[in-house]
């Protein structure tokens, strides 16, 4: 479930930011969170299981609030960079929290179906050619869809579709 847990926290996280800011946050599967095309935030699950037992799921999630765009990778932004003033750390995250929850409650009442129905409505990579890495092999097709695993649905070049579980996502432009 891990993997569901990413995807469920990405779209708490990127509500979170679009009410507290008004920004367009999208989610790059699997794990970030971008505004203007510049990472805003990270998200990390790691999970210990037993056989048919999940015992816990640690969550991390690392927001760039109010970090000076001095401060940053070009790559990156913060929620300060791109609004053009402080935002309130503690109300944020209060909001996050709230957001979570609620994510949560919807993922174990009406199912992970609904969880990708709101992170295909946030996705930066649905519909974009990807090249990703996984496992020492590279896969470049179009990210067509999520499965109800949470893995890419990415279709190759030969009409085929592979399903990634994991793996660094690179956007070709």
């Amino acid at each position: 479930d891990a993997p569901k847990i990413t995807l469920m926290s990405a779209v708490a996280v990127a509500n979170t930011i679009r009410k507290a800011t008004h920004l367009g946050a999208l989610i790059k599967w699997p794990n970030d969170i971008l505004i203007n095309n510049r990472k805003v935030c990270g998200i990390l699950t790691e999970m210990s299981a037993e056989i048919n037992t999940v015992k816990y799921i640690v969550l991390g999630i690392g927001i760039n609030v109010n970090t000076a765009k001095a401060d940053l990778p070009k790559e990156a932004t913060s929620l300060k960079a791109e609004v053009g003033e402080s935002v309130a750390r503690v109300e944020l995250t209060q909001e996050l929290l709230r957001e979570l929850e609620h994510q949560y409650s919807i993922f174990k009442e009406k199912g992970f179906k609904k969880i990708i129905e709101k992170w295909r409505g946030f996705s930066h990579t649905l519909g974009e050619e990807v090249k990703i890495v996984c496992q020492n092999k590279k896969i470049e097709g179009v990210a067509v869809d999520l499965d109800m695993s949470g893995a890419l649905v990415v279709r190759l070049d030969s009409g085929f579709t592979e399903h990634i579980m994991a793996g660094d996502v690179l956007m070709v432009r």
